[in-house]
């Protein structure tokens, strides 16, 4: 009998470890699928956005043709042309220009490489990307490809970033990164974004727990040797890598030193403002290395120079404004009191990120004064409101370089 229960027990562990390891093994990230159909240009999620980027890149390759094909023959030889009447030529051409969708992705941008460490140790890395920076970067048979707009224009001007087959093939049946982020205990993926740091390829999450990094380089040694490519980091991990002895006596040594370089983030200052009413919170607290949009910048000048109560228009002046979103207000007043006028035809560019010059040339005007917008950082550190190695770490601007200058400016009665 007895033998009989435990082999009973044995048959039931055994069953429930099977059942476990089938679901385990089943389960799905929620929000992975589609963030990475969102990312990958051939997904049925951008079918739409191939047809208007195969039209876009139909135009472009047939103001190519005609160019190419004034080329003597040796030149088109060495393209791969294989010469012969008008057409027949033509016809290569235009099948050199064909996109292969197979190849298109979603690349972000970072603001800067500097400060990563200290963003990813304070779980915020994803205020590093650039709000504006994402374009599709897709191949072509044998003419270069192209970058495009979310919306599918052509920017012929925009740098090209591809990955290899084992990166792409990574991303796209990306069992193993729903397998490593089951591991973390993650259940729920917020954001996806592949982006360049130098010359390091890498995939971002940021999940309900952490943020991670994985590296895409295929040859892994070359950069960051210790943190392998196609694994899943937090990370801190990854841009703390940056610390190892090798790398930082490597030819990837400057890029060590920015990822690794902190900023201050004028607590006390910053304090001493909400204190007084003039800097909110937010569900991230005063979140003082958050990088600062124009929007935000002037919303928060025009409370600490007391104009919130000032009369203006109901309709919003600039046309990237709509006269029901919450910055109208702001962005009105502040054309009206002549601190700002946005940037030319009728824009304001309210989610492009300020830089400390621009918020500095906000307070000069309202003095009365017309600084160069590119410089007049210069002008706080000639009047000793900060010193120049604090001008220098504002090269990303943030809601604590804001609390430091508004601060100052009061003590020296700028406003």
């Amino acid at each position: 009998m007895k033998k009989n229960i435990a082999l009973f027990i044995s048959l039931s562990i055994l069953i429930l470890n099977t059942v476990v390891a089938y679901s385990q093994e089943n389960k799905k990230i929620q929000g992975l699928d589609e963030l990475i159909d969102v990312m990958c240009l051939d997904s049925d999620e951008n079918a739409d956005l191939r047809v208007k980027i195969q039209e876009e890149y139909t135009k472009y390759s047939e103001e190519m043709i005609p160019k190419i094909m004034k080329n003597p023959d040796i030149a088109k030889t060495k393209m791969g042309i294989d010469i012969g009447d008008d057409d027949y030529e033509t016809a290569q051409i235009r099948d050199m220009y064909t996109l292969d969708f197979s190849t298109g992705i979603l690349v972000s941008s970072i603001e800067t490489a500097k400060y990563s460490a200290q963003y990813a140790q304070n779980n915020c890395f994803s205020y590093l990307f650039y709000n504006e920076g994402e374009k599709f970067c897709v191949d072509s048979k044998r003419l270069g490809g192209g970058s495009f707009s979310k919306t599918g224009e052509h920017l012929k001007k925009a740098g090209m970033i591809l990955l290899n087959d084992t990166a792409m093939n990574y991303i796209k049946n990306h069992e193993q990164l729903n397998t490593d982020l089951i591991k973390k205990g993650e259940t729920m993926v917020d954001e996806i974004k592949f982006f360049k740091m130098g010359e390091l390829y890498l995939l971002y999450l940021k999940c309900n727990k952490n943020e991670y990094l994985v590296k895409l380089n295929s040859d892994e040694k070359r950069i960051l040797p210790k943190i392998k490519s196609f694994e899943l980091y937090d990370a801190t991990e990854v841009t703390n890598a940056f610390n190892d002895y090798d790398v930082q006596h490597s030819s990837y040594s400057v890029l060590s030193e920015y990822v690794l370089e902190t900023k201050q983030t004028y607590d006390a200052e910053a304090e001493s403002l909400q204190a007084d009413g003039l800097l909110n919170g937010n569900e991230n607290g005063l979140d003082l290395l958050k990088p600062l949009t124009r929007i935000e910048a002037t919303a928060m000048l025009v409370r600490a120079m007391g104009y919130e109560d000032a009369q203006t228009s109901g309709t919003s002046y600039f046309a990237d404004i709509q006269s029901d979103n919450w910055g109208a207000k702001y962005a009105n007043i502040a054309k009206d009191k002549g601190i700002a006028a946005g940037v030319g035809n009728d824009m304001f560019a309210p989610n492009d990120t300020i830089t400390a010059s621009q918020f500095a040339t906000l307070i000069l005007r309202n003095m009365g004064e017309n600084p160069d917008w590119q410089t007049a950082i210069n002008e706080f550190v000639e009047r000793g409101l900060i010193t120049s190695e604090q001008a220098e770490k504002m090269d990303l601007f943030t809601r604590g370089d804001m609390a430091k200058i508004i601060y100052e400016a009061r003590k020296k009665n700028m406003f």
